[in-house]
């Protein structure tokens, strides 16, 4: 209920009626446990919700009242023991905060569905979550389907701007939410300038979306946003350098803690059933379909990386957008232009190797290596945002191999030789699984939720 998902039934279940000429109930205020029910019923409230002093305080007269009108033959002393406000008083040690965690949109991302995965696992550690999807993106349902049933979800489906702040305003004050979690700088914008004179603290993760910003519209908001953010939290150091370039970097109200991704049970896909040959060495690029993906890149370094190796490669293509609208009926017969899938980590089980060859400026820490990582898998990649550092355990062996860009492109060349190595080298891949999977456990979402709540509760 704390959440906000209520049901009513019109079923009679409770037939206990308390009135002044109710004789037989009166004796129920004579037992013990009707004092211990009333310690439990203000212990529970106390650690879920911020319940005053005076709250407590009118709990524990009631009870007294009781007590002495009902209990006038036994010792006071015999009270204390049933119903201690002291004790009570001490589960606030418990509370945790009211949170709103704000989304662009239902859409692919790894800024759309790392708020997904957050939200999932602080609900799972008893946290009360409000999702609140701006709705700024067209609705994907198997993204949507991603959260968790028991969170309660606002959807802001009003057109005008300004009314979806209204809407959310209201929401803040109805749910009594005490942090509120942005994760896109459209709606950090929003928020910083149309909710800063709300009683709530702003928190916001830099998923690389301000480092492709140009200054001018930097040096426009940057300012209001440093002021009404209580802590920024940032996923990787480069996502430091736009704050820092501009004179707004103000180190304690930083924070960095890694991404994570929330565990999943998958189903696993055979190859026959993918209409992949079975002795073919699958890559597998998972992203947005946009050019600074390197999708295009990938097609053109397994074209070449098949003739070098003379090996049967195949490269799955996962996502949507521009570049994958073009490619969706390509004839070469090893491109599998497959779209967005609901779950990207069966693919990656069922490949050989992870590819991300990106050159977008706001690649930060990429949701899709983790994924790639979190199934055993090593991944090729550019040398951009923390890949590197994703990649490399703490022994210095890198799960898989990061190539350098070349004036901000991708060496197709060179990527095609690193595919046609792995493709004709198992005992490379052998190695390169094994480090993948020491890899993984770096990331760990209790660890991450850990953080989260470090940061809220302070």
């Amino acid at each position: 209920m704390r959440g906000g998902s209520i049901a009513y039934s019109p079923a009679t279940t409770n037939y206990y009626r308390r009135h002044d000429k109710n004789s037989s109930s009166a004796a129920i205020y004579k037992k013990d446990f009707y004092y211990k029910e009333h310690q439990i019923v203000g212990e529970v409230l106390t650690s879920l919700y911020n319940i005053d002093d005076n709250a407590v305080e009118g709990l524990h007269k009631k009870a007294m009242w009781d007590w002495f009108a009902n209990c006038s033959d036994r010792n006071f002393a015999e009270f204390d023991p049933l119903f201690n406000k002291k004790t009570i008083l001490s589960r606030r040690q418990e509370y945790k905060p009211n949170i709103a965690i704000c989304s662009y949109g239902f859409k692919a991302g790894g800024a759309e569905i790392f708020p997904i995965y957050l939200a999932n696992l602080l609900k799972k550690r008893g946290h009360s979550i409000l999702y609140v999807n701006f709705d700024l993106a067209e609705r994907n349902t198997a993204i949507r389907n991603l959260l968790s049933p028991e969170i309660p979800v606002l959807n802001l489906t009003n057109a005008n701007v300004l009314n979806k702040i209204i809407d959310f305003r209201s929401a803040v004050e109805a749910f009594h939410i005490e942090v509120v979690h942005s994760h896109y700088r459209r709606i950090d914008q929003l928020i910083s300038k149309y909710c800063s004179d709300l009683k709530v603290k702003h928190v916001v993760t830099l998923h690389g979306s301000y480092e492709t910003m140009n200054d001018h519209d930097l040096e426009k908001h940057l300012p209001d946003l440093n002021k009404s953010v209580a802590k920024w939290v940032y996923i990787a150091a480069k996502n430091l350098s736009t704050f820092a370039r501009l004179g707004a970097f103000d180190k304690s109200k930083f924070v960095r803690i890694d991404n994570a991704i929330e565990p999943q049970n998958i189903n696993k896909i055979e190859r026959s059933a993918a209409s992949l040959p079975e002795t073919a060495f699958i890559v597998c690029l998972v992203s947005r379909a946009i050019k600074e993906k390197g999708w295009h890149e990938a097609i053109e370094a397994v074209r070449i990386a098949r003739q070098i190796s003379q090996k049967d490669i195949h490269l799955l293509l996962i996502g949507e957008g521009p570049v994958y609208d073009k490619l969706d009926n390509r004839a070469d017969d090893y491109i599998h232009a497959l779209g967005f899938q609901n779950s990207v980590l069966e693919y990656f089980s069922l490949s050989d190797i992870g590819l991300l060859p990106s050159y977008f400026s706001g690649e930060s820490f990429p949701a899709s290596i983790l994924e790639c990582l979190a199934m055993g898998r090593p991944v090729i990649a550019s040398d951009i945002g923390e890949i590197r550092e994703m990649l490399t355990s703490h022994e210095g062996e890198i799960a898989g191999d990061v190539f350098k860009l070349d004036n901000g492109r991708v060496p197709v060349q060179k990527l095609a030789e690193i595919l046609a190595t792995y493709a004709s080298n198992p005992e490379l891949c052998r190695e390169k699984v094994r480090i993948a999977k020491e890899v993984s456990k770096r990331f760990d979402p209790e660890v991450m939720a850990k953080k989260y709540e470090s940061v809220y509760l302070s």
